[in-house]
């Protein structure tokens, strides 16, 4: 299981990891990166933890083969998110600082939970296989086609994300 949020402001990236696999954090052009990855045909035994300094801009990368991803992004400054499991839980809390970020979420047969604070312009693309389901809870979400969603302030809206959303048989929960 990995967790990632936004941590205390006198470090950069506070990051707790198993036995098996390391974080890789560096920069790039100016924007900080981390990437959490257990190496192949090893479990992780122990959960992962990353807080991250919300005035950093950063790309995150948290993969998953049976654990669960507990991304909770509200405070920070984002460009892109990739988060990929294969029989675990996907849960992400969307960024709601200023400015336009991307959100890739990709699941084989666990569950993805797209949470979306208020004030938050969302456009969202969904690919599933016809196993899964899409559950749409949150009303200010309209449908202007199928696998497709946007709030209607997303043009105007101070914070912005672009999700798109891929699952082979797991259920997705637009909240």
């Amino acid at each position: 299981d990995v967790s990632l949020r936004a941590g205390p402001g006198d470090r950069v990236a506070t990051v707790t990891f198993g036995p098996f696999g390391t974080p890789e954090v560096g920069v790039d052009g100016g924007v900080a990166s981390v990437r959490l990855k257990s190496p192949r045909l090893r479990p992780a035994i122990s959960r992962w933890r990353a807080e991250l300094a919300d005035n950093v801009l950063w790309d995150v990368e948290a993969r998953s083969g049976l654990g669960n991803l507990a991304l909770d992004l509200r405070t920070l400054r984002l460009e892109r998110v990739q988060a990929r499991s294969v029989l675990g839980r996907v849960h992400i809390t969307c960024p709601d600082t200023r400015g336009s970020r991307e959100l890739e979420l990709h699941t084989v047969l666990g569950e993805i939970v797209v949470t979306l604070p208020e004030g938050v312009g969302a456009q969202i693309t969904i690919k599933r296989g016809t196993l899964g389901s899409v559950r749409q809870k949150n009303e200010r979400l309209l449908a202007p086609g199928p696998g497709r969603y946007i709030t209607a302030d997303y043009d105007t809206a101070a914070a912005r994300v672009d999700n798109r959303i891929a699952s082979a048989a797991g259920d997705i929960t637009l909240v």
